[in-house]
């Protein structure tokens, strides 16, 4: 599944789970977007958009292994990087803040995650 909004969109990718991550990013890739990351931690994703020109949405897990990440989904919000959300909490289960943000629940699938990232791209 493509989706033409998506085709050349940059997609941070900020996911702890290796495995998981390069699939989402071969699913990415395979949409014709070009993915940055998957980065492991905040730090990483902070050092990456440092060296990024424009970052268009970015797809963040909840839990990064103990460590929520939250503030780099503040950071990006107010930077004007859409973002979503990937992981097994629930809406009510994130703070107020980010409780209107798109979730996709793990496991998703391929076509789960790119019609979140066309509806939040366009």
């Amino acid at each position: 599944m493509t989706c033409q909004p998506l085709l050349n969109k940059r997609v941070l990718i900020v996911e702890d789970e290796m495995l998981v991550g390069l699939d989402l990013k071969e699913m990415l890739l395979d949409s014709g977007c070009t993915v940055i990351g998957p980065c492991p931690s905040i730090k990483k994703a902070m050092d990456l958009l440092e060296e990024q020109d424009a970052i268009d949405v970015a797809v963040l897990d909840v839990n990064l292994r103990g460590t929520y990440v939250f503030p780099l989904a503040s950071h990006l919000q107010d930077i004007g990087v859409p973002i979503i959300f990937a992981s097994g909490y629930e809406a009510t289960n994130l703070p107020k803040d980010f409780q209107q943000t798109r979730i996709i629940s793990k496991p998703y699938s391929k076509s789960e995650c790119i019609e979140a990232l066309c509806d939040t791209v366009t």
